[in-house]
């Protein structure tokens, strides 16, 4: 099963307040969604999870960003890029 959305986590929370029951939660997900329900475990962790942190919102990652493409990063590259050319060009032209 794919992540749990916002939503779908705040509902899971709902539920589980309403009826401090794990297999009832399960059973009102498979009525609400018609999808098969999180897994036991998954509840009990979300659950854990607004105990210790007071949201169900997953934590900014920590560690190397994905990218550093900033527009200001693109912009610099391609002026690069463009100077890069040019003199590759000239280059020729005076071998």
């Amino acid at each position: 099963m794919s992540r749990l959305t916002k939503d779908e986590r705040v509902f899971v929370v709902q539920t589980y307040w309403a009826t401090q029951n794990i297999s009832e939660v399960r059973r009102v997900w498979q009525d609400e969604f018609y999808t098969n329900p999180p897994q036991r475990r998954t509840i009990s962790n979300l659950i854990a999870k607004l105990d210790e942190e007071g949201s169900v919102v997953d934590r900014k990652r920590s560690g190397r960003p994905k990218s550093a493409r900033t527009e200001e990063n693109q912009v610099v590259k391609s002026n690069l890029t463009r100077i890069n050319c040019y003199f590759v060009y000239c280059r020729r032209l005076v071998l």
